[in-house]
């Protein structure tokens, strides 16, 4: 049986990996438009929202690393330091 925090990891990997499909359509479809149908002004409609996706998914991808590197700050906070060495 999964831990609840496996659980949510997998659930942020997934939805990141979503968003990070969405925002490769979004810009392929953008791209489309453009060189196919030519519609230069209309690329923005697909490339702003993509930008969106492209924030969101790697927001949610890289919870990991960020969690191990607030683990690790919240660790170097709470150490006890030796006093500083004298000033010549």
């Amino acid at each position: 049986m999964e831990t609840h925090a496996k659980k949510i990891l997998s659930k942020r990997r997934t939805i990141g990996w979503i968003t990070l499909g969405l925002w490769a359509c979004l810009i392929i479809a953008g791209i489309f438009d453009k060189r196919i149908l030519g519609h230069a002004d209309m690329m923005a409609f697909f490339h702003l929202p993509a930008a969106v996706f492209l924030v969101i998914s790697a927001y949610q991808l890289s919870y990991r690393f960020r969690r191990d590197n607030q683990r690790a700050l919240q660790k170097f906070r709470t150490q006890k330091r030796s006093p500083p060495l004298p000033q010549n």
